[in-house]
């Protein structure tokens, strides 16, 4: 799920994690909370207690916390500040860097508000029975005024799942039971997802294979050429910078369902490939796919004379670009390629 702009939280059997856009994990723990105050609490589950592991910010940065602290259900930041429990069961507060910044010599306490936290603490003068007294500290863990009671409470607002924006303009397509994207009615990616989410900020959470993963918008365009004549095979295409290094294979399947990969030769986004092929009857099929994603579909009419009649596969005119997310580079440049050029898409 949606974690921040540029995060994700992953639920497994065994443990939760944050991953950045690109798949890498920025941390692992027994459970993980929600950003509030643009920071979140990576946790260690010890019996019925949750021991502070490290502190997330909403930019992926991740801060090791050193200490035996625990967690309580209101232990979330805000006004940079959080509530912790130390081992002997008295309440505290942290910094984002996760220093200490008010000791823990509290038998309770809450969240910061209005530059004020309300504490239950050690009355003075008492030497045989110790009582508490009720009252608020400021930021240095001084005496202080009751906060305005129009201060926003923070409890309303803390631990609760992003909610990304998401840019409608990328619209989800079903064919033949998997799912795709469209831009203004152009395919931008053939379908082949088993689920599509929204795109946010460049990016959205797919499911194919049976796994989940992040599917990144990428700028640049893709154009795919095909000739095939007497037998003889032959491919073009240009594909995103950002697949420079990766495989590009090109798959022709025949009017009776065989396939036939064939894997492109060239340096970074030129691409091509030359091949024997049966000659037959009807209408062949093409897919151009990248690091295991289908990112081109065409089609092919030719007979055993061998003359060929190329045409684009329905639903697949697609010339130029469009903004793109603030996560890749701006490029509206028109394609003057063939029409089968569009957007890449990464996985």
């Amino acid at each position: 799920m949606p974690f921040s702009n540029k995060l994700y939280k992953v639920n497994t059997y065994n443990y939760q994690a944050v991953v950045n856009g690109r798949g890498k994990t920025v941390t692992t723990a027994d459970s993980i909370t929600f950003l509030t105050n643009g920071y979140a609490l990576a946790l260690a589950q010890f019996g019925d207690r949750y021991l502070l592991k490290g502190i997330i910010n909403r930019e992926g940065g991740f801060t090791q916390f050193r200490g035996e602290y625990y967690a309580t259900e209101k232990s979330f930041f805000s006004e940079d500040k959080c509530l912790v429990v130390n081992k002997k069961g008295k309440f505290g507060y942290i910094d984002p860097a996760g220093n200490v910044i008010i000791n823990c010599n509290y038998q309770s306490a809450e969240p910061f508000r209005g530059g004020a936290a309300y504490v239950m603490k050690p009355k003075k003068g008492g030497l045989i029975k110790v009582t508490y007294e009720e009252g608020y500290i400021n930021a240095r863990g001084e005496d202080h005024k009751a906060p305005s009671p129009d201060a926003p409470d923070p409890i309303l607002t803390a631990n609760k799942p992003f909610k990304p924006t998401y840019n409608t303009t990328y619209s989800v397509y079903e064919e033949n039971g998997k799912k795709g994207y469209m831009v203004n009615g152009d395919i931008l990616l053939p379908a082949q997802l088993e689920e599509a989410g929204l795109f946010a900020d460049g990016q959205a959470i797919v499911k194919m294979g049976g796994k989940y993963g992040i599917l990144q918008y990428l700028s640049g365009s893709i154009d795919c050429k095909v000739i095939e004549n007497s037998g003889r095979l032959d491919v073009s295409a240009i594909i995103p910078p950002a697949w420079d290094d990766k495989e590009a294979r090109f798959v022709r399947i025949s009017k009776n369902g065989q396939r036939l990969s064939l894997s492109m030769v060239g340096l970074r986004s030129m691409r091509s490939l030359t091949a024997d092929v049966p000659i037959e009857d009807g209408s062949h099929q093409y897919e151009l796919s990248v690091d295991g994603l289908t990112i081109w579909k065409g089609q092919v009419t030719s007979s055993k004379t061998g003359k060929t009649e190329p045409r684009e596969t329905k639903g697949r005119k697609r010339s130029g670009n469009k903004d793109n997310d603030k996560s890749t580079k701006k490029d509206t440049k028109k394609d003057k390629g063939d029409k089968g050029s569009k957007k890449g898409i990464d996985l």
